[in-house]
């Protein structure tokens, strides 16, 4: 039997083993557990980087793909290449062959044809086609140099003529410088110069003068004033008596009447030849005109002895005189019942024939302003070399005289003129040339009167004038150019008109007061208002007495072109300093002074070391100018002027802001018979501005397609042009408005307007916050308008929705 501490210890042993075997199991699942966990996470680790694989996989395959299509298209590329270079090849290897077969056959070809040409015949092939060159630079050479002659006025026979060349491409010895020298030629020179450039010779110098002058481009009818017979023509008599009669050029076409034919040896005539420093008889016994008497005769109060004294004064002191002398026959009174002869021997005018002579002649002895007309005529007798001929009745009886207005003789003058000739005259003065001849005739006798200021005092003797009375003449030159009326009421009217400038420049006293600016005026600036150069010089212009532009506007504005022409020669750099910026053309244009504008233009064309030439854009103000003030004579001047014509839009539409119909009436018909091109601009907003309905009536019936804006009737608002508005409403026009218009005439407080809009029935709208800021801000004092908006029931104190709220008038 055992014993049972022994069993006691068996069980615990077991107890204690069975004890270590849980605390090893214990730490065998604490181990598998931390395995577990690590397992745990080694397999998350591994599914990331199964799927990083996979992700690398794709990108590698989408990478394969795009290479894959890169290399496809260097392929494609590679291919194309190839082919433009092979293509490139091939055209280049086919062009050589093509050149070089193209080279064979032109070389067989030209072979061919050099076997059918003879070396001289190439020779003669290229002399040809020089000649061909140098036959067109001979032509282009003459076509300058006839254009440079056709721009030489008949007038002006000193002006150098270009050279025209001969068909062999030379000068002719016998070209003249000028026309004066031309008229120098006897019957020899002109045959000479006719066949120097192959022209068919005429009997008569003068159909050979006026075909050389026709070959050099200066017409005939260019030169119709100028009359070429000769006194050493064969068909001239070879005795004493006068054989041919050039007219004067007032009437070129016309024949000498009977009354006046030169009398048939009845006259008390001398021949006298150059002696010795005086003038001795051709007959048996001498018979001398001494210094003395010449001097009596050059210090004569009588205009025209002294100038007859004058040029008999220059024949003694000639040396040599080289052209046979012209006789004048002067023909003095409307019936001619005086007349006499005088010979003029001067040199220079000795060379001339017809007006240019005439024009000298009349200058010289004091008849520039005399309608009376002169009569060439040509002499010539074997017997003397040189000799004058001269009607020795008495000195002091040639005075012209008429009792006729200065403006009835010299339009007399003109009519006698055909209607070619006025055309010419007219031409010569840039003048316009439509109309009848009566029209053209008062056209010419206007501008004269207006150039040249005839003396009231020249056209009234009957009588030989004496020293006291020709000392008075030019006191009162000025008073002989008012109206024949008490000077009580000239300065009624004067006052009436109320321009100081014109009553002082016309010497009628005036109780106008003197225009601010004119304290700033010289003295020089007064002497320029009379117009009278005496004055002037005696004002004694200078840097401390200057003239100003005061003066300056005066002289173009009253048409002084004698002033002009005394500062130009006399004060050239103050001419140029005061009459700068295109003031002559601007001026002259704004004041209707077509002789201002014929002399500016004749200054810069002939003379342009002495007057400037316009400026850009200053020709298109002249223009707009002379729209805006209505003349139409400026505008007809313009237009003919030779340049070009230039205007703007404000021409028009200065036109017709101020009512200047037959200023609208010569654009519209321009444009119709030459095609001017009108620039409308906008015309009828400027004339419903200024309330002109004539105007607005001339543009609706124009047929000009005018252009207008909601402007037009808004402007009209604004000004009280209520007329206005009515024309628009019945014009049957479209009306374009806005509400603009009311604001407008409330602006400028126009309750007669407001009240228009009203009754008119129109569908204007308004809002009442634009009604009260347009009383805020009331232009002309009162409260007409506001009172006019209270009568209609307007609420200035509404709520805000009222007053932003649009709302109609009717």
């Amino acid at each position: 039997m055992q014993n049972p501490h022994d069993n006691t210890t068996d069980v615990g042993t077991q107890v204690s083993g069975l004890s270590n075997r849980l605390t090893s199991l214990n730490d065998m699942m604490g181990i598998l557990q931390a395995e577990s966990s690590e397992f745990s996470v080694s397999s998350t680790a591994a599914a990331q980087l199964q799927s990083q694989i996979e992700e690398i996989w794709r990108q590698i395959q989408s990478q394969q793909a795009k290479q894959q299509d890169i290399f496809a298209d260097i392929k494609r590329g590679l291919e194309a290449d190839i082919k433009v270079n092979v293509s490139l090849s091939l055209k280049s290897q086919i062009g050589e062959i093509l050149n070089a077969e193209v080279a064979r056959q032109v070389k067989d070809e030209v072979d061919d044809q050099m076997r059918d040409y003879s070396l001289d015949r190439l020779h003669a092939e290229i002399e040809d086609s020089k000649k061909r060159v140098d036959e067109v630079k001979v032509s282009l050479a003459n076509s300058r140099a006839r254009l440079q002659n056709s721009s030489i006025r008949s007038e002006y026979v000193e002006d150098v003529l270009a050279v025209v060349l001969t068909p062999e491409g030379k000068r002719s010895d016998m070209y003249p410088q000028t026309l004066g020298a031309l008229l120098e030629y006897d019957s020899d020179e002109i045959r000479a110069l006719i066949r120097d450039f192959g022209l068919v010779e005429a009997e008569t110098d003068e159909t050979n003068l006026n075909q050389f002058l026709a070959h050099i481009d200066k017409k005939e009818e260019e030169m119709s004033t100028f009359s070429f017979s000769r006194s050493r023509t064969p068909s001239l008599s070879t005795h004493s008596n006068h054989s041919q009669i050039m007219n004067h050029p007032q009437s070129p076409s016309v024949p000498m009447p009977p009354q006046l034919a030169p009398p048939n040896g009845h006259s008390q005539t001398v021949k006298l030849a150059r002696s010795q420093g005086s003038l001795s008889g051709s007959g048996g016994s001498p018979t001398k005109l001494h210094r003395d008497i010449i001097e009596s005769l050059v210090g004569s109060p009588n205009s025209v002895a002294a100038g007859v004294g004058e040029i008999l004064e220059a024949f003694l002191s000639t040396d040599k005189i080289n052209t046979k002398p012209v006789i004048v026959e002067l023909i003095l009174g409307a019936e001619g019942e005086t007349r006499r002869r005088m010979a003029i021997g001067r040199q220079r005018l000795g060379c001339m024939n017809g007006r240019a002579a005439i024009l000298y002649m009349k200058t010289k002895f004091g008849l520039l302003n005399s309608a009376a007309p002169l009569y060439l005529q040509a002499a010539f007798d074997e017997s003397k070399d040189e000799y004058l001929e001269i009607d020795m009745d008495s000195w002091e009886e040639l005075i012209p005289f008429s009792q006729h207005t200065p403006f009835a003789q010299v339009h007399r003058a003109y009519k006698r003129l055909s209607h070619s000739d006025l055309v010419l005259f007219l031409k010569i003065r840039n003048l316009p040339t439509s109309g009848t001849d009566s029209d053209l005739a008062s056209r010419l006798a206007n501008h004269d009167l207006h150039t040249y200021h005839f003396p009231t005092a020249l056209f009234h003797h009957t009588s030989p004038s004496s020293p006291t009375l020709t000392s008075r003449q030019n006191e009162k030159s000025r008073q002989s150019l008012t109206p024949d009326l008490p000077v009580e009421i000239m300065a009624h009217i004067m006052d009436h008109v109320g321009d100081w400038e014109l009553s002082n420049a016309v010497g009628v006293p005036t109780s106008l007061p003197e225009p601010s600016e004119w304290a700033r005026a010289s003295r020089t600036d007064r002497a320029v208002l009379t117009g009278h150069l005496p004055s002037i010089r005696k004002a004694n212009p200078c840097a401390d007495n200057p003239l100003t532009k005061i003066g300056a506007v005066l002289a173009i504005r009253f048409g002084y072109v004698n002033v002009l022409e005394y500062f130009l020669s006399q004060h050239h750099k103050m001419f140029l300093d005061v009459f700068d910026d295109d003031l002559i053309p601007i001026k002259a244009s704004r004041h209707g002074r077509i002789s201002v504008l014929s002399w500016w233009k004749h200054g810069f064309e002939q003379h342009p070391d002495l007057v400037p030439p316009p400026k850009p854009n200053s020709i298109a103000e002249a223009v707009d100018r002379a729209s805006r003030n209505g003349h139409v004579d400026s505008l007809d001047w313009w237009l003919n002027w030779g340049h070009p014509f230039e205007y703007t839009e404000a021409a028009l539409e200065y036109a017709s802001a101020k009512n200047q119909i037959q200023v609208l009436d010569w654009w519209k018909r321009q444009h119709k018979l030459t095609g001017l091109p009108l620039k409308i601009g906008r015309s009828m907003d400027m004339a419903s501005t200024a309330g002109h309905v004539e105007v607005l009536e001339w543009w609706a019936r124009s047929q000009l397609d005018p252009k207008y804006d909601r402007h037009a009737l808004q402007h009209a608002s604004c000004h009280g042009k209520v007329e206005v508005l009515e024309w628009w409403l019945g014009s049957g026009l479209p009306l374009i408005f806005d509400q603009e218009a009311l604001t407008g005439a409330t602006r400028h407080n126009r309750p007669e307007v407001l009240e228009w809009w009203d009754r008119s029935g129109l569908p204007i709208q308004y809002r009442m916050c634009d009604i009260e800021e347009a009383l805020e801000e009331s232009i002309i004092p009162g409260d007409d308008a506001r009172n006019w908006w209270q009568e209609k029931g307007v609420d200035f104190n509404a709520n805000d929705k009222e007053w932003m709220k649009l709302q109609s008038l009717n």
